[in-house]
């Protein structure tokens, strides 16, 4: 048993890192998009290594830059926000707490809320899908934290 327990703190730490660095890579190709957003915005002149290239148009994919950042500022902040939600339940696990406590199941439903979101900046029906699937896993752990606490109680 504690063998298990072993092998599963050194996955949590794993995890823990991995997610980690994947936010810190995320962060920097979020910034490098939105670079590559807004450049044909700051001259249409062929100085423009993007309208150079032929990567971009004169005046970007978009014809509002404030509608443009603004979304990609959303869309980036709520992955972001889900990232950091998933590290969360793993760092919870690493201080040695339990899965089925309120931590994790805020987490959870925060990690729900942020598929809402994504769904609500892309209007697809997928994020709205995976929320709900991550409501019935918030469903789940609460449960379980219900019956933890009860168990608790009663030793």
């Amino acid at each position: 048993m504690e063998q298990k327990r072993e092998r599963i703190m050194k996955i949590c730490g794993v995890a823990y890192i991995a997610l980690l660095v994947a936010v810190v890579a995320y962060v920097f190709m979020a910034l490098s998009d939105m670079v590559y957003e807004i450049w044909p915005w700051l001259g249409e002149s062929q100085d423009n290594p993007a309208i150079r290239f032929g990567l971009m148009g004169q005046r970007g994919p978009v014809d509002n830059i404030f509608i443009a950042v603004t979304m990609m500022l959303l869309y980036h902040g709520i992955i972001l926000l889900a990232m950091l939600y998933v590290r969360g339940v793993f760092k919870n696990l690493l201080d040695g707490g339990s899965p089925f406590n309120k931590k994790v199941c805020n987490a959870i439903a925060g990690l729900a809320g942020a598929f809402v979101g994504m769904g609500l900046v892309q209007l697809s029906l997928i994020m709205f899908f995976a929320a709900a699937l991550v409501g019935l896993i918030y469903l789940i752990f609460d449960y379980g934290r219900i019956l933890q606490e009860d168990a608790d109680t009663t030793l």
